[in-house]
């Protein structure tokens, strides 16, 4: 049995990131690059 795709209410991920200092944000993007295939990076 195939699993149903995560839902995501973008409206909520806007607030809570928003709500963030800066730091968390720029530790979040740089992991997020780093899970990235590197043909996707460039």
């Amino acid at each position: 049995m195939k699993p149903k795709p995560i839902q995501i209410d973008r409206d909520k991920l806007r607030a809570a990131v928003r709500s963030l200092r800066h730091e968390y944000i720029f530790y979040m993007l740089d992991e997020a690059i780093e899970l990235l295939p590197a043909r996707d990076a460039t």
